[in-house]
């Protein structure tokens, strides 16, 4: 063991120390500033000195530790000090706020009653004008009722005139939609047989199924489902005075559809003459219209 000068890296005060070689790997606090450094990294000067001069040095150094230390507590209650005021004045201002919150409160709470008290007011007047009004509106409803019981008197023959043309009218017109609704083609399912009715609009043709839509629903006799459910569309138009019939596919993805042997392609409209055989998958059918000429004289005939 040895006696050496080392020098603190961090307050770069000096002090003398028994240094052996295992201090090297050590943390060293400092008596001074009391931060612990890697002693290695501390400078290091080699002095050897006499006894008394050593005891003067380490008193010395004692005397300025002492010194650090007392400033560090000083420094300390300084701090508790200004801590402590600092708490003081917060808590001062909190209990400033708090008065200050509560003469809110109370203003909020005066403010409130007599808003309360006006609303009071306001509606007890309201109440008294709502009164006046509704036995004013009984009187002018039983003035207009006694007019109204009047009026219906002398309306009633007029109704009864008017529901009279209205159905004399309504007679007419089903005689004449029943007569325009002769001239619309039919369809002809030639393998299964049946015979559908075509209507004015858009009418869908499909296969049979519990989830179609379709207005004319064809059964699928091969089991095949070549068919789609929503298949071909006859849209029947009155144009000039007469209905025609166009035919078109109702999706791109159907299989091949003809007419007279003619293939349709999405997007086109074909107008059907009677006659006119339809190709769908898995079924034929054709499209039969009845002109009216023809219907006169096959109604003279019976």
């Amino acid at each position: 063991m040895s006696l050496l000068r080392a020098q603190c890296p961090n307050c770069k005060q000096w002090l003398s120390v028994n240094y052996t070689p295992e201090m090297e790997e050590l943390m060293v606090a400092c008596p001074y500033c009391r931060v612990k450094t890697p002693f290695v990294n501390w400078n290091k000067k080699d002095e050897r000195r006499n006894a008394e001069e050593e005891q003067k040095r380490k008193d010395e150094e004692e005397r300025k530790r002492l010194e650090a230390e007392a400033e560090r507590k000083r420094q300390e209650e300084e701090n508790r000090r200004r801590q402590e005021e600092e708490n003081r004045r917060r808590q001062e201002e909190e209990n400033r706020r708090r008065q200050e919150e509560e003469n809110r409160r109370r203003q909020e709470e005066e403010n409130r009653r007599r808003q309360e008290e006006e609303n009071r007011r306001r509606q007890e007047e309201e109440n008294r004008r709502r009164q006046e009004e509704e036995n004013r509106r009984r009187q002018e409803e039983e003035n207009r009722r006694r007019q109204e019981e009047e009026i219906q008197r002398q309306r009633a023959e007029q109704e009864r005139l008017y529901r009279e043309e209205q159905e004399r009218l309504r007679r007419e017109e089903e005689e004449r939609n029943r007569w325009q609704s002769s001239t619309i083609g039919t369809l002809f399912a030639l393998n299964c047989g049946n015979t559908y009715s075509l209507f004015p609009g858009r009418n869908v043709v499909g296969r049979m199924a519990n989830s179609s839509t379709a207005d004319i629903q064809i059964p699928d006799l091969t089991g095949q489902r070549r068919m789609s459910r929503s298949h071909l569309v006859i849209n029947v138009l009155k144009e000039n005075g007469r209905f025609v019939h166009y035919a078109s596919l109702n999706s791109p993805s159907v299989n091949r559809t003809c007419v007279n042997n003619m293939p349709l392609i999405y997007g086109q409209q074909v107008l059907l003459h009677s006659g006119d055989i339809i190709d769908l998958p898995d079924e034929s059918i054709r499209f039969d219209a009845i002109e009216k000429n023809q219907e006169e004289t096959e109604l003279g005939f019976i």
